[in-house]
């Protein structure tokens, strides 16, 4: 009797354990993009630390294939094309040039160049290339 609970309490938290990593899957759906994100890190290239902002920077993904970034004081545009699910292209970046961003916002701007790949696990969106750039979906 002890051994069949102990046989059900192990299929129980194995089962568990299975939902939990369903929920948590990563997902590479183009149509995950379309959101606001905002920065939470980011890493530069050959770089094991994460830099985190102080700032809101804020990244949307449009439907017409466009992109936008609000940096401390500029905001940039751009286009993106995903031709399969988890590559991503940024191109065509322009940013208006209203005041001097920090030298923090510069070196985020310029990692967006480099993004091929991205997925999107739980509410948080992973832009990898020469660098890696970590976003949480806003509302």
């Amino acid at each position: 009797m002890k051994n069949s609970a102990s046989i059900t309490l192990l299929i129980s938290i194995l089962f568990s354990l299975l939902v939990i990593e369903a929920c948590q899957k990563e997902s590479v759906s183009p149509e995950d993009l379309l959101q606001k994100w905002q920065v939470v890190s980011m890493r530069r290239p050959n770089s094991a630390s994460q830099l985190y902002p102080v700032k809101d920077y804020i990244l949307q993904f449009k439907r017409n294939k466009s992109l936008t970034l609000k940096l401390d004081v500029n905001h940039c545009e751009g286009n993106y094309t995903v031709n399969q699910p988890g590559r991503i292209k940024i191109t065509r970046m322009s940013y208006t040039e209203i005041c001097c961003d920090s030298d923090l916002a510069q070196e985020l701007a310029s990692l967006f160049h480099h993004v091929s790949t991205y997925y999107v696990q739980a509410d948080v969106l992973t832009l990898k290339g020469l660098g890696e750039i970590k976003l949480k979906r806003i509302n």
